[in-house]
């Protein structure tokens, strides 16, 4: 038992260390994921605006020309 206590204790810091850096790398990617989740969200409103005012233009020209 003991030499397992002293096995476990010898590779502690290194697991300890593993674990660290999967950890950090694991959030450095859920981090670049979000960014581009957020990049592509603002992309698509961007676009919806851009709809919502053409929409808007070709209703304000017809209404324009139902008035002439």
């Amino acid at each position: 038992m003991d030499d397992v206590v002293a096995s476990f204790n010898t590779h502690e810091p290194a697991l300890e260390t593993n674990l660290v850096r999967k950890t950090d790398e694991s959030h450095e990617n859920f981090t670049n994921e979000i960014t581009l989740v957020r990049l592509q969200l603002a992309e698509m409103v961007n676009h919806f605006k851009e709809l919502s005012d053409a929409k808007k233009g070709e209703g304000e020209s017809s209404k324009k020309r139902r008035l002439l």
